[in-house]
C-alpha cells in the first residue's frame, strides 16, 4: 500500500526549497541561494521524472474552478499520466534529492517548514503514489479521488493582502515600519525588492499586483534576449535552466507571492547583468 512521505512528496519539497531560498535571500545568506538554485536546477531539470511528476502535480494542485465533468476528465488523464511514470527511476531521483537536501543544505527544521494546504499536497502526493501502486487499495484510492475532485472544483480566490490588513494602523505606524524595515534590509535589497516590500506593507493590493505583473513581463523579456543570442551556448543553457525554474512559481497578491516576487526580483537582477557585461 502506497502511503504518505512528505520527504517524497515532490510538490511539498519544491515548496519548501523556493520558501528556504527566498528566507535565505531576505537573510542575505548569498551561499545558502546559490545552493539552493543548483539543486532546483539539477534535480528539477526538463529531462528527469522528478520533473514530470512536479508538472503532474503542480497541474493538480493550481487548478481550480472547473465543473464536476471537467475535474472528472482532468483526473482521469492525470492517473494516465502518473500510470507512465517510470515508478523506480522516479524512486532513484527522490533518493538523491533527499540527498542534496541532507547534505547540502543540512538544516533539522528544513522538512518542518509549513507549507499552506499541507492536507491537499499530502493528499495529491498519495493519489499519485496509489495510482501507481500494483497492490492499490480501493477503498483508499476512491477517498483521495474524491477529495481531488472537491479540490479542483473548489473557488480560486487567493486571500487578499487587504483581508488581513489591521484596523488600528495608521499612517505614523506604517511609517515607522516603513524605517525599521529600510534599516535592516536597505543595503542588502534592490530598489524593485524595495517598492515590493513597501507595497505590501502599505497593504497597497493594487500596486502589489501591478509590481508582480512587471515581475512576470520583465523575466519573460530577459529570458527572450538570451534565447535571441543562439550562438552562445552558455546563455542558451543558463536560458533552459531559469526557464525550469520558473515556469510554475504564481505571482499573486498573496504573501507567498510576494517572497516568490523577491526571489525573482534577485534573479532578474543576475540575469540583467549578465546579459549587460
Amino acid at each position: 500500500m502506497a502511503r504518505h512521505n512528505k520527504k517524497r512528496n515532490v510538490g511539498l519539497i519544491y515548496e519548501q526549497l523556493i520558501m528556504r531560498m527566498s528566507r535565505a535571500l531576505v537573510e542575505n545568506e548569498n551561499q545558502k541561494i546559490e545552493t539552493i538554485k543548483e539543486i532546483i536546477a539539477k534535480r528539477f531539470a526538463k529531462d528527469t521524472h522528478l520533473y514530470k511528476e512536479f508538472r503532474l502535480f503542480n497541474a493538480l494542485i493550481r487548478s481550480a474552478n472547473m465543473s464536476d465533468s471537467l475535474a472528472t476528465r482532468i483526473l482521469n488523464e492525470a492517473q494516465k499520466a502518473a500510470q507512465d511514470h517510470d515508478a523506480l527511476q522516479l524512486d532513484k531521483e527522490k533518493s538523491v534529492l533527499i540527498k542534496d537536501i541532507n547534505y547540502h543544505i543540512n538544516e533539522a527544521d528544513f522538512y518542518n517548514q509549513r507549507v499552506p494546504d499541507y492536507v491537499n499536497y499530502a493528499t495529491i502526493q498519495t493519489l499519485l503514489n496509489e495510482w501507481r501502486s500494483d497492490v492499490a487499495d480501493i477503498k483508499r484510492l476512491m477517498v483521495h479521488e474524491k477529495k481531488i475532485h472537491e479540490w479542483l472544483q473548489r473557488s480560486d480566490d487567493p486571500t487578499s493582502l487587504i483581508e488581513h490588513k489591521a484596523e488600528n494602523v495608521n499612517n505614523l505606524t506604517m511609517a515607522v515600519m516603513e524605517r525599521k524595515f529600510e534599516r535592516k534590509y536597505g543595503d542588502i535589497l534592490s530598489s524593485r525588492q524595495k517598492m515590493l516590500m513597501q507595497a505590501y506593507l502599505m497593504e497597497n493590493v493594487e500596486k502589489l499586483s501591478h509590481e508582480l505583473k512587471r515581475i512576470e513581463s520583465d523575466i519573460s523579456r530577459v529570458l527572450r534576449k538570451y534565447k535571441k543570442d543562439g550562438s552562445n551556448k552558455v546563455l542558451l543553457e543558463k536560458t533552459e535552466k531559469i526557464q525550469a525554474r520558473v515556469e510554475h512559481i504564481s505571482l499573486a497578491p498573496t504573501d507567498e507571492g510576494v517572497v516568490r516576487g523577491m526571489v525573482l526580483c534577485q534573479l532578474l537582477n543576475e540575469l540583467s547583468g549578465e546579459i549587460n557585461e
